[in-house]
Formats: structure tokens, sequence, C-alpha cells
């Protein structure tokens, strides 16, 4: 009876720590001459950076600069405008 206690209290550790991970950027908007990343609250901002250039290289730009930034509309996310540049 201990044993399966402390194995179903192990299992329930392992799901607490695995709903515990930082969601992340995703791409929220594209036109091709610029590109909108949503970095949800705890997630790093150099992701955003790292997304934006990869999905600019996917339309044939360079690079990508940073535009601007504003509070999205989900709690404690930031929403970045970066345009995609030759």
């Amino acid at each position: 009876m201990k044993n399966k206690i402390v194995t179903i209290a192990a299992a329930v550790g392992l799901l607490a720590i695995a709903g515990c991970t930082v969601p992340a950027p995703y791409v929220s908007d594209f036109n091709g001459d610029s590109v909108d990343i949503t970095v949800p609250l705890g997630a790093p901002v150099s992701s955003a950076y790292e997304m934006a250039a990869k999905t600019c290289n996917r339309a044939g730009k360079s690079k990508a600069e940073l535009a601007s930034s504003k509070p999205s509309g989900n709690y404690g996310d930031t929403e970045y405008l970066f345009l995609c540049l030759d």
C-alpha cells in the first residue's frame, strides 16, 4: 500500500512539473514585409528576434529589424513588430 502511494505521489509531482514549461513565442501576423511575434510572459525576448529573422528569411528578406512593441490581448504577453528588410 505504501509503495502505491509513493508511486501516485511521484506521478502527480511529474505532472505538476510538466505544466510549468514556458510557452514558446509564435508568429501572430506576417505579410511579407513585416512580421508580428507574440512572446508569452516568461519567454525570452531573444527568441522573438530569432523567430522574426527566420520568418523574414523564408520570404527572401535578409534581416528583421524591430520596429515596435506593445502589450497583446493576453495577460502578460507582448507583441513585437519586426520589419523584413533586404
